[in-house]
């Protein structure tokens, strides 16, 4: 009553965000994390904080229990080592910062995108969807677009006041950068595009529109100390590569394979990024 008779608007409060995280990977955690954080903006919360972030363990003997699972960092013994989920958690709040969300929108692909801009005009959009796909995100006006995946690794893009070309799948994905591009009416096109053997893992097929990216900007990366050939067959209009890809003689307990590719313009400026991850063929 006291509110309403003085013009307070209540603000939406959250000091306790989070998932019941027993037993999930701390890459779900992680992925809930950021989309969390971006929905709850845009439905009017003001402040927020994760769940948990740490619970002191000097004795080492609450690893895997229900309040070890809230903690984003491995507490055992007080060493306090992030996990993934408080490297997204670092990244998620310095990207969003002071900015204030602006607008969400859904795409007909299944892709969502939430933008958000500060008072000097940086802007971060957060994209994720489902099943992985390659699309150019317009981005009219903007120059330089640094990019941060759920794990922390970078890239840094040159939109060339066009856009960019990435990934969206269910991990999210930010993208910072300055002006004022809006979100765009439809995701279009990728300027390349990442396809998959779908009889063996081994083999990876880039194909891109030769004026937009350069024959030898294409570049693939396996996991470390995995070995890779190449092919580059290119024309006026179209180049397709093609990757072969295999894993060390030495016996692995690697499950899942990550999957990168970057592209060039024939400028040498770095204009998209692809990836994959995939459970891994024994």
């Amino acid at each position: 009553e006291l509110e309403k008779k003085y013009g307070v608007e209540k603000p939406i409060w959250s000091t306790e965000l989070g998932l019941n995280s027993q037993g999930l990977p701390r890459h779900t955690v992680a992925v809930e994390l950021i989309k969390k954080f971006s929905t709850f903006f845009a439905a009017g919360g003001e402040n927020v904080s994760w769940f948990g972030l740490l619970y002191p363990d000097p004795q080492g003997k609450s690893f895997g229990s229900a309040g070890d699972s809230h903690n984003v960092f491995d507490c055992r013994y007080n060493r306090y080592c992030p996990r993934l989920d408080a490297v997204a958690y670092y990244h998620a709040v310095n990207a969003i910062a002071i900015k204030k969300f602006v607008a969400e929108r859904q795409y007909e692909g299944g892709q969502r995108a939430f933008l958000f801009r500060d008072r000097d005009g940086r802007c971060l959009q957060v994209l994720w969807g489902k099943e992985p796909s390659d699309v150019f995100v317009p981005l009219p006006g903007v120059g330089k677009v640094d990019m941060v995946w759920i794990d922390g690794r970078q890239h840094t893009l040159d939109a060339a006041e066009e856009g960019v070309t990435l990934t969206v799948s269910a991990d999210p994905v930010m993208i910072v950068y300055q002006g004022e591009a809006t979100l765009a009416e439809k995701l279009e096109p990728p300027r390349a595009q990442m396809q998959l053997a779908s009889d063996k893992l081994g083999e990876a097929k880039i194909t891109a529109q030769s004026r937009r990216i350069a024959a030898d900007g294409i570049r693939f990366a396996a996991p470390p100390l995995w070995d890779v050939d190449s092919a580059v067959d290119s024309d006026d209009d179209r180049t397709e590569a093609t990757f072969s890809f295999s894993p060390p003689a030495t016996p692995t307990s690697v499950r899942e394979v990550e999957l990168w590719t970057t592209l060039a313009n024939p400028q040498g400026k770095t204009v998209g990024v692809l990836y994959r991850r995939l459970p891994r063929q024994n």
